[in-house]
């Protein structure tokens, strides 16, 4: 209502004020389900949990965006979790960004995922030099070559163990 007075008479006019509606941004929390994440986590381990609300009310659906995306999923609930395996020799930290929509405004926020290293096992083949080999054959004939890698890139160091090891010796480059 609206008073005007002369000091002596007053008049009065009330007004009606409508308030329309506006569409805001929903508003994102994440929470992170441990401060790193051992490179041989399996796909599927839960990294972060995200809540997001929208003040109308809206339906709210979630996506990851950014450098990393692509190694991590979200569900439908805002659950962050391992995509593809994650590798410490070659990234220690992911960059990812969550993202909360209501169908008309995005809230994102960033997250970084860290990994630890764990050792890892080292590959290792080996070749025959020969089918069978003559048992006049001296000592010191090649009987096999080895190669092996680690992916931590340890030293390594070859040995032989078995029923007839002895009869047999390998060299330090396998």
């Amino acid at each position: 209502t609206v008073n005007a007075s002369d000091g002596t008479n007053t008049v009065s006019q009330g007004l009606t004020i409508s308030a329309s509606n506006v569409n805001e941004a929903p508003s994102l929390s994440i929470t992170l389900a441990a401060s790193s994440f051992p490179e041989s986590s399996v796909v599927g381990t839960t990294v972060a949990t995200s809540s997001a609300s929208d003040a109308e009310s809206g339906s709210i659906t979630y996506s990851l965006s950014g450098t990393d995306s692509g190694k991590f999923a979200i569900a439908s609930n805002g659950t962050v979790t391992i995509g593809s395996l994650l590798d410490y020799e070659t990234k220690q930290a992911y960059s990812v960004t969550v993202n909360a929509s209501d169908g008309t405004y995005t809230t994102s926020q960033s997250l970084t995922v860290t990994t630890t290293n764990v050792n890892e096992v080292p590959t290792l083949s080996s070749t025959l030099a020969a089918s069978s080999f003559a048992e006049s054959s001296v000592v010191g004939t090649t009987v096999a070559t080895s190669s092996a890698s680690d992916p931590d890139a340890d030293a390594l160091t070859y040995s032989l163990t078995g029923t007839d090891s002895g009869k047999f010796a390998i060299a330090s480059n396998g």
